[in-house]
């Protein structure tokens, strides 16, 4: 069986929509939160928030699909913390392009929301979607242990 490029990759990218989307239903859930005739705004708020995380998660998609990562202790844990880098490091980035955000220390980007949505997402994805290493046929295992160990 070949490495599952595109399923990868397509997961991965919808990570940030996970959180989104989760976010919005349990924020609309409880009316403590929000009026209940904002739950709609809200919502397409939140949706439309997924889709600005969508670009960075599509390409670590990519580059896990490239580096043919597997569902190993090491694989997922990858996984996981470029995830959460990745996000943390796109809102920095376009906190800084809108101008809302101008000194950004280095204490708020590691416990920043995005960092921990970005790695628990990651992780997630990365277990119920990463290949386990027996999956793979014997030629594709080979030229992925040669390339990467993880």
């Amino acid at each position: 069986m070949k490495y599952p490029s595109i399923k990868v990759a397509f997961y991965f990218s919808l990570c940030p929509l996970y959180v989104s989307v989760s976010a919005s239903v349990l924020m609309s859930m409880f009316p403590i939160f929000i009026a209940p005739k904002e739950t709609l705004p809200l919502t397409i708020k939140m949706a439309a928030l997924g889709f600005v995380y969508f670009i960075p998660a599509l390409l670590l998609g990519v580059m896990y699909s490239l580096l043919k990562i597997k569902k190993t202790l090491a694989g997922v844990a990858f996984v996981s913390v470029c995830g959460g880098l990745g996000a943390s490091c796109w809102s920095v980035w376009v906190l800084r392009l809108g101008g809302g955000l101008h000194t950004f220390t280095s204490f708020e980007f590691l416990t920043g929301p995005d960092l921990m949505y970005g790695v628990l997402t990651s992780f997630i994805v990365g277990l119920c979607v990463l290949p386990s290493r027996g999956r793979l046929s014997e030629n594709d295992q080979q030229s992925t242990e040669e390339t990467l160990p993880l």
